[in-house]
């Protein structure tokens, strides 16, 4: 299970701020390639173009939102079958679970702790 929700997403939904700063040129060049609603939890996620994890909590933080919070099974699926193959290209996503604050001790960007 935990395997599934490591799948690397870059998406914006609802973000706790990284310890580090992005240059806002770099910020600039990340843009949204697809928006989505999922309709089993009206969450809206966007696809970021390609950059590193931190990079994208930065945009997504820009977006007045957070790298995504995968609460279940379902979402897990959704976000990927929706994301990871979007425009016929296979993608790497970013998804907010991290180790950033604490050596070893995951929370999601937005804060919510890793149960």
């Amino acid at each position: 299970m935990v395997a599934s929700l490591l799948i690397l997403m870059m998406l914006a939904s609802t973000c706790l701020v990284a310890t580090t700063q992005a240059d806002s040129s770099v910020l600039d060049e990340i843009e949204i390639m697809h928006t989505a609603v999922n309709p089993d939890n009206n969450k809206t996620y966007h696809l970021l173009s390609a950059s590193s994890w931190e990079d994208a909590a930065f945009k997504a933080r820009s977006l007045n939102g957070y790298l995504t919070t995968i609460d279940d099974a379902e979402e897990n699926t959704w976000v990927f079958d929706t994301f990871a193959s979007f425009d016929d290209q296979s993608r790497h996503l970013w998804i907010g679970l991290n180790d950033v604050q604490d050596e070893g001790i995951y929370r999601w960007h937005d804060g919510t702790p890793f149960l």
